[in-house]
């Protein structure tokens, strides 16, 4: 269990579900150790800028991950945190290692959001 402020994912089925339901979702996959944890609080920190994007954390090691680890665009990204926007239901875009609060906004500015 994450222990963060931000939705958890607990299954593929809650990120399918929600996909569904939202056009803009960004996803923070990790573990609560010192380089995740600060990703998970500047994506606590965006979403209040961000009010569009439903921002949500994923245990990297959840059994229910594997689906997503193995998409081409993620199955490369080898360290942790990994950031995954989702637009549309598509992966937008993705990054990971040392995440900043520059390179999220830069995720999200890129895929033309607005800030509210």
């Amino acid at each position: 269990m994450l222990y963060t402020n931000l939705y958890h994912l607990e299954s593929a089925l809650d990120l399918g579900q929600l996909l569904l339901e939202k056009s803009d979702v960004l996803v923070v996959c990790g573990r609560m150790d010192p380089r995740c944890v600060t990703a998970y609080r500047i994506a606590e920190t965006l979403e209040k800028e961000y009010r569009q994007v439903q921002f949500c954390d994923m245990e990297f090691d959840h059994p229910e991950l594997q689906s997503v680890r193995q998409l081409p665009e993620i199955e490369t990204l080898k360290e942790l945190p990994v950031a995954i926007y989702f637009k549309k239901g598509r992966i937008a875009d993705a990054t990971t290692d040392i995440l900043t609060t520059p390179q999220l906004r830069a995720l999200l500015d890129k895929n033309k959001l607005n800030k509210l």
